[in-house]
């Protein structure tokens, strides 16, 4: 109803999710292609959430094929449209920030920057009024029973 090009564009974003999942390194170049035309076709409908998604999928198709410097640039673009989301979608869209961050340094090796920003991640999702370092101090635990 109104929205059928953005519906249209969702289906797309989720074939190439999928595809990813599928696992197959053959797949990622498709990927890469669906996910960076679906963020040109929410540019054009203002849709900085949409944008940041789809630059947050290009980011993990580089992490799969190695290509960290690129991932990182991507995951740079993310950011900037996840904080121009934030006016409209709240504070809470920050945790998607942390997370990709997080899953960039975790490819890279970079275990404690990975933690920091998984920590920053869980403290925007966690409700307000959540004791925050408790949680924290619960996945520590988590970390050092798995590690």
């Amino acid at each position: 109803e109104g929205h059928q090009e953005d519906r249209v564009l969702t289906c797309e974003h989720f074939i190439g999710r999928a595809l990813y999942f599928r696992g197959r390194k053959t797949d990622l170049d498709r990927c890469l292609e669906l996910f960076n035309e679906n963020l040109m076709g929410y540019e054009k409908l203002k849709a900085d959430d949409a944008v940041a998604f789809n630059y947050s999928w290009v980011a993990r198709v580089y992490l799969a094929q190695k290509k960290f410097k690129r991932a990182e640039e991507a995951g740079r673009n993310a950011e900037k449209y996840f904080l121009k989301s934030v006016k409209t979608k709240g504070n809470s869209v920050r945790t998607y920030i942390f997370r990709l961050k997080a899953e960039i340094a975790n490819a890279e090796g970079k275990k404690e920057e990975a933690v920091k920003y998984a920590a920053e991640a869980l403290r925007y999702t966690l409700p307000a009024g959540t004791y925050y370092n408790g949680a924290i101090e619960a996945v520590e635990q988590i970390l050092k029973a798995t590690s």
